[in-house]
Parts: C-alpha cells; sequence; structure tokens
C-alpha cells in the first residue's frame, strides 16, 4: 500500500526548476526566431501554470500552518521577490535609450510606468500594439505583458481563495468554482477571437490568459505539494509517470509545431498547453519518476533558477541588438552572443539584487547607509564599482523619464496603433510609405534567371553598400499621374527576355530610363497587378517595364480586402488576362482566405502570385502557402522575391521592410521578367 501523505512538511521540489529551464529556453528561442521552435512563446503558459501551482501551494501551507491566509505578508513577499530585478532591468533600458536612441524614450515612459504597477498588458491593449507586429520603434519591453499578467493574478485571487476556502467546506467544491473561471477565461478568449485578424488583444489579456494560472492553481488545490506519494505502489509509479511523459510529449509537439497564427491555439490549444503542463507538474512533484530525475539535473535547476533573471533581460538586449535588414544567413554568432549576455546579466541579478533582497540583507545595507559620516577609504574597488555604476545608471534614468524629446524623435517612439489584420488603416502598420529622398546613381546588376516558376536574381557583380531610402513616395502626384522613375541603371544579361538598358555612355548622364520589355505584344494592358506599398513603391517601374499593366497597390492591403477587391473586378469585368498578386508585408493569411481570392479569378488565364521578404514572424507561413498553392496548377506562377533579395540588404530600407529604389527595381524586373517567361 501506498504512503498517502508525507509527514505535512513542504519541501523544495527540484524537478519545477528544471520546467522553468524548459519555458525559458522556448520563450528565447521563439525571440530569436528561430523557425525550429516556432511554439517557442507557449513557454509563457508553461510559467503561467508553474505560478498559479507555486503560489496557491505556498498560499495553502501558509493557511495549514497558521490557520489563516496573511496576505500581507505574502504580498511583501512577492514584492520583494520580484519587483527588484525588474526596476533594475527597467532603470538600465532606459539610461541606454537615454545615451543611443533617444526616439524611444517617449513610449519607454509608458511602458516603465504601466510595468511597475503591473498593468503593461491593458497599455498594450488599450494602446493597440501587437505583439507579433512590431512595425515602428523596436519596444524592448513589450514581453512584461506577461509579469502584467503573474502580477494582477497575485494581487486578485489571494483575495478570492481566501474567500473561497472560508465559505466553502470541502475543498472539492473550491476546485470546481477554480476550473470554472478557467473555463470562463477559456471561452472568453474564443469568443473574442477572430480568426484573420490580429490575435494580439486575446494574447494580451488577462480575462482571456488567467485560465493557465487558475489551472496551475486547480492543481495546487487538488494534489499540493505537502501530500505527495512517498511510497507509491508498481501501478502508482506507473500512472505518474505515463501522465508525466504524455504531458512532456504533447508539449515538445506544441514547441516544435504551433504558430502563434493558429486558430486551433486560440480554440483551446492554450487549454491543452495548461493541461499538458499540469501533467508534467503532477509527475514532477513525485521525486521517484523519470521525469522528475530528469528535470532535476543540475544545469537544468541552474538555469531555472535564474529563469525570472533571464526573462526579463533577454528581449531588450535582443530587439536593441538586432540588425533592422538582414536578408542573409540566420546570424548564429549574434545569437550566441545575446544568449550570453542575457544569461550573464540575470546571473548578476540573481546573486547582487533577487537573492540579498529576498534574505532581508537590503535592510542591513540600508542601516549602515545611514551611518555618517562614510569612511570611503575602507569600501574595496567592488563596493566602489558597484556604487559608481549604480550612481550613473540612477542619473541616465531620471534623465531619461523627464528629457525632453525632439518632435521628430518623439513621432519615432511613440507607440503605434496596429489594427486589425482583416481591417487594416492605411495610416497605420508596416506598410507605411516612406519619405522620399535621394537615390544613389550606383550601378544596380541582378541575374535574372528565365524560369516560369521561380526567379531570382543571381550574384552581383559590383555591389553598393549604400542603402537608399525609397524611391519617391507612393502618394505623391508624381507617381499618381504616371511620373517616369530616373536612373534606372542596370546591365543586360544575355537571353533575358525583359531587356534592361546598359549605361548610357552620353557624357553626363548616369543611367537612362528602362526600356519595356520585349514581348509580342505591342502592350500590357490586359495584365491587372493587385499589391500593397511594395508594390506601390515599384509602380513607375513595372509601368516602364510593362506599358499598358493596370496597377492597383495600397498601403496596408492585406490578403482579405485584396480577395474583395480582385471579386469586385471580376464582377466588372476589368481583370486582365494575367492577374499579378503581391500580398503578405503587412501580415499573415490562411489557405481558405488565399483560395477565396483565387476562385474570383474564373476567367483569368494565368496568375502570378509572389511571395514575401518582411522581417516578421508570418513571412515563412505566408511563403509556404503560395509555394505551396502555385506548385498545385499548372496556370500559378510564383515569382520568388524571397530568394531573389537573399542577400541584398540595399534593396531594403531601415525598417527592413520597405524598398529602395534599387531594390524597387530588382522587384519590377523580376515580376516583368516573369511575365515574359509566360508570354514563351
Amino acid at each position: 500500500m501506498p504512503t498517502p501523505l508525507a509527514n505535512g512538511k513542504s519541501h523544495y521540489i527540484a524537478g519545477l526548476d528544471g520546467l522553468r529551464a524548459l519555458a525559458i529556453i522556448a520563450v528565447i528561442a521563439y525571440h530569436l526566431d528561430i523557425s525550429q521552435i516556432s511554439g517557442g512563446f507557449l513557454g509563457v503558459d508553461i510559467f503561467f501554470v508553474l505560478s498559479g501551482y507555486l503560489v496557491t501551494n505556498l498560499l495553502i501551507e501558509r493557511r495549514r500552518d497558521r490557520h489563516r491566509l496573511d496576505l500581507s505578508r505574502f504580498w511583501v513577499r512577492r514584492f520583494r521577490r520580484l519587483f527588484p530585478a525588474l526596476i533594475v532591468m527597467l532603470m538600465v533600458v532606459v539610461a541606454w535609450a537615454t545615451l543611443f536612441d533617444r526616439s524611444m524614450l517617449q513610449s519607454l515612459r509608458g511602458d516603465v510606468g504601466s510595468a511597475m504597477v503591473y498593468a503593461n498588458n491593458w497599455r498594450l491593449i488599450f494602446h493597440q500594439v501587437s505583439y507579433f507586429e512590431q512595425y515602428s520603434t523596436p519596444a524592448p519591453l513589450i514581453h512584461l505583458w506577461s509579469l502584467s499578467v503573474e502580477g494582477q493574478f497575485y494581487i486578485i485571487w489571494p483575495l478570492l481563495l481566501t474567500l473561497g476556502l472560508r465559505f466553502t467546506p470541502k475543498r472539492i467544491q473550491m476546485v470546481l468554482i477554480t476550473l470554472s473561471l478557467a473555463l470562463a477565461s477559456m471561452l472568453t478568449m474564443i469568443l473574442l477571437y477572430q480568426p484573420g485578424s490580429d490575435p494580439s488583444r486575446v494574447y494580451y489579456g488577462t480575462d482571456t490568459r488567467v485560465f493557465a494560472l487558475l489551472i496551475g492553481a486547480t492543481m495546487a488545490l487538488m494534489l499540493p505539494s505537502q501530500g505527495i506519494i512517498t511510497n507509491p505502489s508498481r501501478r502508482t509509479r506507473l500512472t505518474f509517470e505515463w501522465i508525466g511523459w504524455l504531458g512532456l510529449a504533447a508539449i515538445v509537439t506544441l514547441l516544435l509545431q504551433a504558430n502563434e497564427f493558429d486558430d486551433f491555439l486560440y480554440r483551446g490549444g492554450f487549454m491543452l498547453v495548461a493541461i499538458s503542463t499540469a501533467m508534467v507538474i503532477i509527475a514532477l512533484i513525485h521525486p521517484f519518476t523519470w521525469v522528475s530525475k530528469l528535470f532535476s539535473l543540475k544545469p537544468l535547476r541552474w538555469i531555472g533558477m535564474r529563469s525570472y533573471g533571464i526573462y526579463l533581460w533577454h528581449y531588450p538586449i535582443i530587439v536593441l541588438s538586432r540588425p533592422s535588414v538582414n536578408t542573409g544567413a540566420y546570424n548564429w554568432k549574434l545569437a550566441l552572443i545575446q544568449v550570453t549576455a542575457s544569461v550573464i546579466l540575470a546571473s548578476m541579478s540573481y546573486k547582487y539584487v533577487e537573492e540579498p533582497i529576498r534574505r532581508g540583507q537590503l535592510s542591513t545595507t540600508l542601516k549602515q547607509i545611514k551611518k555618517f559620516p562614510w569612511k570611503l577609504r575602507q569600501l574595496s574597488v567592488k563596493q566602489w564599482t558597484i556604487s559608481s555604476l549604480s550612481a550613473i545608471i540612477i542619473i541616465l534614468f531620471v534623465s531619461g523619464m523627464i528629457l525632453h524629446v525632439p518632435a521628430t524623435a518623439s513621432t519615432a517612439g511613440e507607440v503605434v496603433s496596429v489594427p486589425a489584420l482583416a481591417q487594416p488603416d492605411p495610416k497605420q502598420g508596416t506598410d507605411q510609405p516612406l519619405p522620399p529622398k535621394k537615390p544613389n546613381n550606383g550601378d544596380s546588376e541582378a541575374s535574372l534567371g528565365t524560369d516560369g516558376k521561380q526567379i531570382s536574381p543571381g550574384k552581383r557583380s559590383n555591389r553598393d553598400g549604400d542603402s537608399a531610402a525609397a524611391n519617391t513616395d507612393p502618394g505623391s502626384d508624381d507617381q499618381s499621374s504616371g511620373h517616369k522613375p530616373e536612373d534606372m541603371t542596370t546591365k543586360q544579361e544575355p537571353g533575358l527576355s525583359a531587356t534592361l538598358p546598359n549605361d548610357s555612355k552620353e557624357s553626363g548622364k548616369d543611367s537612362q530610363t528602362p526600356k519595356p520589355v520585349k514581348s509580342s505584344k505591342s502592350d500590357w494592358g490586359n495584365v491587372t497587378a493587385i499589391g500593397d506599398s511594395v508594390m506601390l513603391d515599384g509602380k513607375p517601374y513595372l509601368e516602364e517595364l510593362l506599358p499598358g499593366i493596370k496597377v492597383d497597390a495600397e498601403i496596408g492591403r492585406q490578403m482579405s480586402s485584396g480577395s474583395k477587391l480582385l471579386t469586385q473586378l471580376q464582377r466588372r469585368r476589368k481583370l486582365g488576362d494575367t492577374v499579378i498578386i503581391g500580398l503578405g508585408t503587412n501580415g499573415v493569411f490562411n489557405k481558405k482566405q488565399l483560395e477565396s481570392g483565387l476562385g474570383s479569378l474564373r476567367n483569368v488565364k494565368h496568375i502570378v502570385l509572389i511571395n514575401t521578404r518582411v522581417p516578421r514572424k508570418w513571412e515563412s507561413q505566408v511563403n509556404k502557402l503560395l509555394a505551396d498553392i502555385s506548385s498545385k496548377s499548372p496556370d500559378i506562377t510564383l515569382v520568388n522575391w524571397y530568394d531573389a533579395s537573399e542577400n541584398h540588404d540595399e534593396y531594403f530600407a531601415k525598417d527592413g521592410v520597405h524598398l529602395t529604389k534599387e531594390g524597387s527595381q530588382a522587384h519590377a524586373r523580376l515580376i516583368a521578367n516573369t511575365l515574359s517567361s509566360i508570354e514563351k
């Protein structure tokens, strides 16, 4: 017979620290854009369940020992555990912005204030700041939304638990109440989620995410750590083993396969993660299981004990050190440096901030500070260094919080409202026109293939390192009136269907206007192009290369609105025999939305789809969907702009989204050569 209860004393559960390590590794992998762990953001849900379990378990233990819940003592302990490390990180980030990028200060002020009162997630919701579509100035504190959800839980849940335990004579009644609250939270997520729209509202909301914390709380009510089985039977041991391994298998599968735009996640998938985590916890709190032994390994425990600090520091480091444009291979060296820096700063925070304050050493230090006069000669080099750095950071932090930011910098630093994907706002979002700048006059060369399915430029013989801004303002009168772009310079490649001019040999001219694509057609009036601002930037070049083409490109356009436009044009019989679709810059779309748009093109002879290169989470999903659907139909051709722009940082402006003049030219040539190949 197994011993049902231990001696009633709480004990340290090493395996839970190992589970923390798994969670923080997953989160870091997600923020580092490691595609193999596309569901790494689910690590936050693991943290939620763990927090719900540990906090509820602690409250139950205190109530059993003292026959009451000392909430004031609990809140003070939480404050001492979490707040000091948070403050240090906030001060360092503001100090960095004060020194190196003051355009961030205005948005940082709001982020700092909301984070300090654990309301950051609601600030992001009210300002419509997307977690998945960060378009403007880098937001190094956006990850604090999850700490705000936990902070609100720490304040409200102890009060509810106190009332519940007082007025429910049986523990099972409180369990049912907690499960009912968790179910209500999950239903709120399901009801508020709108497929095809930005899911940030339901992703941030305390009301839509608290079910994970409540699942952990339910586990603590049902199976507190003080009552674990210590002498299990063989059947009991196997039961806990299978529960733990099944839960772990589900978590790992979701971490590797899920992505933040899956409808499944918002219709029960997040609940599945919470339940799977609870299953793992069941195995971890019983030290005889192999799952518990695995997660109790010292390296995992070491990471888990510092996971809070690593979570605080990793995201600001990644955001502030990430290059805005990178069209080359994944930079593993930079990722390793970012992770190393995060771990080092978290370790310092753990040793010099978190542990000393949690153990009460802060009061001793404050008493020593009050003793005047200070004997400066008795201070060690270490004390001098820490004191000096602290003073500098405090001065910079205060300066950053009160410093007047110039209007231009302030505008860049403001929180950008990101509309739902299904209802893009032309005035906001990633698809913004760039201000016109004088382009560089340099040779622009791309080797363009003639494959009808995928066309990519080859290596450039003379790569210009300067990255110019966008060629013109897409909304300007010049473009709308058919203004002809100047200085389009390219070298002619033999065998290309799109014949582009060589450098002009005339004195005083660096380049000349491009010639139209050679084709059996007299013009391209039966070609219709639908796109977003990437196509809008290149509209003048398309019109030069393909005279008569009808280009309808709009800032902020997405597949949902593009599909409606295609349907309208089809009904009015204003579509050409060939339709070019260049959408995907502004957000993800699913197979149903794409098929809906293509389904309206019944009388179209050929469809050309352009994939995307955009430094956003949906890039791979959009490109994979476009590749799959184009490979299944002989009437659909894929323009592989993603491969064509590889290792061409000069094609993109500083935001990594919009094209420079050189990029717009290459983009237009790629489309023109695709159409020429189709004609052949």
